[in-house]
């Protein structure tokens, strides 16, 4: 990447960030995202990398003493996948504060 920069894992990353099925029917919205994607800052992509790829937080976790929401998916970007899931599942939570 530092030699051809991010547009040569710019489709790798959109599989990540999106699972196949919602690639396939929403290409705007994808290609919107790896247009972001591909004018970040390529050093500063590789720092935001280094500086989270190797971060392990398990031992903290019980440290949290405040009512939490985890929300898991199939993919990087379920906010956007699942907008209406995300928001009822956020909305529900805060209901119950």
């Amino acid at each position: 990447m530092q030699e051809r920069g991010i547009d040569a894992i710019a489709d790798a990353v959109m599989g990540r960030y999106f699972h196949e099925g919602f690639r396939s029917v929403h290409p705007a919205t994808v290609a919107k995202f790896r247009r972001r994607l591909v004018t970040t800052d390529a050093q500063g992509y590789i720092g935001c990398c280094a500086a989270v790829g190797g971060v392990d937080t398990t031992a903290r976790l019980g440290q949290i003493a405040v009512p939490t929401l985890v929300l898991a998916g199939a993919s990087h970007l379920g906010a956007i996948e699942q907008a209406g899931a995300f928001a009822a599942a956020v909305t529900a939570f805060v209901d119950c504060l």
